[in-house]
């Protein structure tokens, strides 16, 4: 019942607020149109302000209200006394409306920001309000109206977090808009580096007015999503630096770790492509080639590095703080983020590698057997995918050799434990399936021309042609299910022999799932001084008990530290929450050394 409540007043709420922001947008409207503080600078504002005045005073008057009260009934329910407190604080509910308002009126207000800062910074440059790509009176409401909308909503967020400690879904739902919207504004503000980069070195045969301002539109999104990447950013990097039960839960979060990992892929992935149109670069005058409209060595070769310099800064600054995080001050959580990493950017780069071979081996195919795409030396067609292909391909292959080095080393030195590695397994079942189905693709279209001159079925265009690319596709989708499969089978083999942990005698106590004598260990974040500290002692067992477990399981020791007045309880809690299937930190009491 109060699940069903919840939801018609957040809903009722939100559909309120949205009445109330439009209302309040076209009252905005009216007053900057009447003054004429934007009039010169864009022209378009049709209609009566009477009969805007009457729309604005209508859905004040309709969503204000209607707003205020669900929302007096929202807060109503957080009141210490109510019974309700707790649900209502934690709730699911709660957390998606937030999060979901917080991210509209963010991109609201941002993007009013740009529109308006655009406006003002062409009108200074002497462009005629015609070239204007957005309406700067709109970008103005939108910036007043969004930016009062995400602060009031993430003032309440705060209090929230202020008032207790949440988990599950209420937990994660904010963090994910955290977290969301600062990848979000990354991606968007290192995007337009490339752009301004571009309209920076590129000569247009005319330069006019409009791209002006889109250069103008193109620096003001990069100032602005970079600014608010950097406030999301340092906000959360914050939370996982608090040493209280919200900011250990905050740095050990699969959300903040996958954050990490969605970005440094997509940096890589970035990365790899402004390097390779940049070699690109460089091979195609080898070639002979010549340029094509508009461009210049300097525009060809800058404008790649426009990608790959600013996302490598990106790729390795986030490879860095993670492995300086708080979290990874773990040794073992340590490995498995380097472990993570590894295999993640090597997957990136096989895929790079991968694509640029095939095609390479087609081509090669296509002039052995005199297919057409290369029966010319001077097209520019099969050159220029030549200069394409393998770029792509020693760019490909080189990241991918750098990054499973580290593979290959972590292995030598620790076999067993690479073996077992989750990790490790799910890249190579992913790489084996993604290169089956794509030589399974490749091989069909082999075959169906195969089969078709067989049987004299009327086939158009040049065999060789038509299957020197599946072919190509096919001999490197081989090699890399050979590859991943042998080291597959050898970590199998190496599991298997692993010696079985022996049964218990009958009657004897079932075995621990900790190591005997484990202490457990959370080191305080970077900086916080230790200042209390809190051993987890183990038991004695007896000497035959004794024996008997210490041939089933390693011993690890550690210690939980932290400072003064810390909760160690539930750093502990945390740690027992984040450790794999079958291991388990337990506090035991000491007992006398005669006892």
């Amino acid at each position: 019942m109060q699940t069903v409540r919840r939801i018609y007043l957040y809903l009722m709420s939100g559909v309120a607020l949205g009445v109330l922001a439009v209302g309040l947008s076209t009252l905005l409207d009216v007053i900057l149109t009447s003054s004429g503080a934007l009039q010169h600078l864009y022209d378009s504002f049709g209609g009566d302000s009477r009969q805007k005045v009457s729309q604005a005073i209508a859905l004040l008057g309709v969503g204000v209200p209607v707003w205020a009260v669900h929302w007096w009934f929202v807060q109503h329910g957080l009141a210490s006394a109510r019974p309700e407190h707790d649900a209502e604080q934690g709730s699911a509910i709660r957390a998606l409306y937030l999060s979901i308002v917080l991210v509209v009126s963010l991109v609201a207000w941002v993007n009013g920001a740009i529109g308006l800062a655009q406006g003002l910074l062409a009108d200074l440059a002497g462009v005629a309000p015609t070239f204007f790509i957005v309406d700067p009176v709109n970008s103005a409401t939108a910036l007043a109206v969004g930016l009062l909308v995400w602060v009031f909503h993430g003032l309440v967020r705060r209090r929230d977090l202020a008032a207790g400690r949440v988990q599950g879904a209420a937990a994660w739902l904010p963090r994910l808009y955290v977290y969301g919207v600062s990848l979000g504004a990354l991606v968007i503000s290192v995007g337009a580096v490339e752009s301004v980069v571009v309209g920076l070195v590129s000569t247009p045969a005319s330069a006019d007015d409009y791209a002006s301002v889109s250069l103008i539109g193109f620096g003001l999104g990069l100032v602005a999503w970079a600014l608010t990447w950097l406030g999301h950013w340092r906000y959360a990097t914050s939370r996982a630096m608090a040493n209280d039960p919200q900011g250990i839960d905050e740095r050990v979060s699969r959300t903040r770790l996958a954050t990490f990992m969605a970005t440094i892929v997509i940096a890589s992935a970035f990365t790899l492509v402004g390097i390779a149109r940049t070699l690109e670069a460089v091979i195609r005058p080898m070639l002979g080639m010549e340029l094509g409209g508009n461009e210049t060595w300097v525009s060809v070769v800058v404008a790649p590095l426009g990608i790959a310099i600013p996302w490598a800064i990106v790729w390795f600054a986030h490879s860095r703080w993670l492995h300086r995080d708080p979290a990874a001050s773990d040794p073992l959580r340590r490995r498995h983020v380097s472990r993570l990493e590894s295999h993640a950017v090597a997957a990136v780069a096989l895929g790079f590698g991968a694509l640029g071979l095939g095609w390479l081996i087609g081509l090669a195919i296509d002039a052995a057997f005199g297919g057409l795409r290369t029966s010319d030396p001077t097209a520019f067609p099969w050159m220029a995918e030549f200069a394409t292909w393998l770029s792509m391909a020693v760019v490909g292959t080189a990241c991918w050799a750098w990054q499973w080095s580290s593979v290959v080393v972590r292995r030598r030195f620790n076999p067993e434990e690479e073996a077992n590695s989750t990790i490790r397994r799910t890249f190579l079942y992913l790489t084996m399936g993604v290169a089956l189905v794509a030589g399974l693709g490749s091989a069909t279209v082999i075959l169906y021309r195969l089969v078709g001159s067989l049987l004299g079925a009327s086939l158009t265009g040049n065999a060789t042609s038509e299957l020197s690319t599946p072919l190509g596709a096919v001999a490197v989708a081989v090699a890399v299910l050979v590859y991943h499969g042998l080291q597959l089978r050898r970590d199998q083999a190496l599991r298997s022999e692993a010696p079985a942990p022996p049964a218990a005698p009958i009657g004897a106590p079932a075995p621990l799932a900790a190591p005997i004598g484990a202490q457990v260990a959370d080191v305080a974040p970077i900086g916080v001084p230790s200042a209390a500290s809190v051993a987890v002692p183990s038991a004695a067992p007896t000497p035959a008990l004794a024996s008997d477990l210490s041939a089933m399981m390693a011993d690890r020791m550690l210690v939980l530290v932290g400072p003064a007045g810390a909760d160690l309880g539930a750093a502990l809690a945390a740690a027992r929450a984040a450790l794999p299937e079958g291991i388990r930190l337990e506090e035991r009491s000491a007992e006398p050394a005669d006892a």
